[in-house]
């Protein structure tokens, strides 16, 4: 069987020290301690193992291309991480507009964004309005000044997606989006699945009080 390092909390650190050269971890048939029979089985483990440290990496690097990306905007025009993804969060989600729904969906504190929208509006590229049904729901809008941030943005955007995609053929890139879309609404119900499990252990710590 496959080497049971590997299966308890050590792994992350058994990755770690199969690193080299700054490159994800590789785990290969070496790990086996002995012949089992259950090659195929090690060669399904290497794969998964692969595509999780392979995977993670790919997400970082990405990432860091972008905001590579932004950087020189940001320095442009004197703004925080958090405040250019205020401004193309606004400008590409129409009728999204509350520092509630940006929280939540783009996956940042609260503190953050209600400061990063402070700082906006001091600065005259963000306005706010009051919700005529609601009055304590807040609406946030783009001020005019915006506008040459958000094409700089837009021009960024297009660069990333240009960088990231070159060498990939339609078909491939119909693939990947199909297949990424399914991977993201897993995680969006994993996420939801979790967070009802743990209200719902909660409730039943309450009502056992």
């Amino acid at each position: 069987g496959y080497n049971s390092s590997i299966k308890n909390s050590s792994f992350k650190n058994y990755l770690q020290k199969k690193k080299t050269a700054g490159r994800p971890a590789q785990i290969g048939y070496g790990s086996c301690t002995q012949v089992c029979g259950k090659r195929e089985k090690c060669r399904e483990l290497e794969w998964t193992m692969e595509l999780k440290a392979n995977g993670l990496v790919a997400m970082r690097r990405m990432i860091k291309l972008y905001d590579a990306e932004l950087e020189e905007i940001r320095k442009r025009y004197g703004l925080s991480k958090i405040e250019i993804t205020i401004i193309g969060f606004l400008h590409n989600n129409p009728g999204r507009d509350t520092a509630a729904e940006i929280s939540e969906i783009r996956m940042l504190p609260k503190g953050n964004v209600s400061q990063g929208v402070e700082a906006l509006i001091r600065k005259g590229l963000i306005r706010r309005s009051r919700d005529e049904k609601d009055r304590r729901k807040i609406h946030l809008a783009l001020c005019g000044t915006a506008e040459p941030v958000i094409r700089e943005i837009e021009a960024a955007n297009s660069r990333y997606e240009k960088i990231l995609y070159r060498g990939i053929s339609e078909e491939e890139l119909r693939l990947y989006r199909g297949v990424y879309r399914k991977i993201m609404d897993n995680a969006d119900k994993g996420l939801a699945d979790r967070i009802r499990s743990h209200d719902e252990k909660n409730e039943r710590k309450k009502a056992k009080i």
